[in-house]
């Protein structure tokens, strides 16, 4: 089995991200977390859960363009379950052990067969999926592996995951040689598939627009966290993550744009100039001050609302931009 090459815990990576990479293939210029991270979509997602803590919402539906963004990696995964499946069942009673007798035998089967595993939480006692991890080998038949948080500390996997990919196959030819418009196509794919509205029936979460609509209508109510009564730290979670996103987007499109075609450098530089600018737009929203400003008064809720309304609207625009490629508007 190649071996799993883990990043060190870097604060804001994403956990999928990191656990994605550590699987890829020995190769001549790998491919880094920007580039993963990229090529799932997550620097152009924002997620909603309509009646979830905002503050999860940066935890959901990462993996909703996994399979194109692993393919290349030069990864082959199988899901152990469909992505609807794995709505809702933080609240079942009957998961923990239908994973215990259904799951885990899979799961040791593919480990015995030296196939590493994705999984979305399993790594604590928390019925809510925290964080991915890798898991990468048995120890008296307990699987054990890597997640953020616990630097190069391999740990056991406690509980029930949410979420489970097995990696069948990691090809030992080169991954990292898909041209440069491959990549941007690929992750303006991604980007499509969270804006979709379809992600909410594979997922059940709201894509970009509706989760937008989420949150504007979360602050102008005054409640900005579905869940919580003192919501603005959680809301300006979400949004810290949303800035932080785009801004990673950003700085991964303008280095990617030097090595594109003219007309395909042209989208990255305008996605990238998007993404700073719905940035720069956010950013007094990332603090509970900045939220908990607008609660003061209506005015101050409409005009909050507002800033959020008018970043959708250049995220509207761009996903239109964007879905020009499925077409074949690219060219390498």
């Amino acid at each position: 089995m190649h071996p799993i090459v883990w990043i060190p815990d870097v604060e804001g990576r994403d956990s999928l991200a990191v656990a994605l990479r550590a699987a890829q293939p020995p190769c001549s210029n790998p491919l880094t977390i920007d580039d993963v991270t990229a090529l799932l979509g997550l620097g152009a997602a924002f997620a909603a859960d309509r009646a979830g803590c905002a503050r999860r919402w940066p935890l959901l539906a990462r993996d909703a363009a996994i399979h194109p963004a692993a393919a290349l990696l030069g990864l082959r995964l199988r899901d152990l379950h469909p992505p609807d499946a794995a709505v809702g069942l933080a609240s079942s009673a009957e998961y923990p052990g239908h994973f215990a007798d259904s799951y885990l035998p899979l799961i040791r089967r593919a480990l015995h067969a030296e196939q590493p595993v994705l999984c979305w939480g399993g790594f604590s006692q928390s019925p809510e999926p925290g964080e991915w991890g890798i898991l990468f080998e048995l120890r008296d038949e307990i699987p054990f592996g890597l997640t953020p948080g616990q630097g190069e500390t391999t740990v056991p996997l406690i509980g029930p995951a949410h979420q489970v990919y097995v990696i069948e196959s990691r090809d030992a030819h080169d991954p990292c040689c898909a041209a440069p418009a491959e990549r941007l196509a690929c992750s303006a794919a991604a980007a499509c598939v969270f804006a979709s509205s379809r992600i909410e029936a594979r997922h059940g979460i709201c894509g970009t627009q509706a989760a937008y609509r989420v949150l504007i209508a979360g602050v102008e109510s005054g409640r900005p966290c579905p869940l919580c009564r003192e919501g603005e730290a959680c809301a300006a979670a979400a949004v810290q993550a949303l800035v932080q996103a785009r801004r990673g987007q950003a700085r991964w499109l303008r280095q990617l744009s030097g090595h594109l075609g003219r007309a395909d450098g042209e989208l990255a530089r305008h996605w990238a100039a998007d993404a700073e600018r719905v940035a720069d737009l956010l950013m007094p929203l990332t603090s509970a001050e900045g939220i908990a400003r607008g609660a003061a008064s209506p005015v101050e809720r409409s005009r909050i609302g507002q800033t959020l309304y008018s970043a959708s609207q250049i995220e509207a625009r761009l996903t239109t931009t964007l879905a020009a490629p499925r077409a074949g508007a690219l060219t390498a």
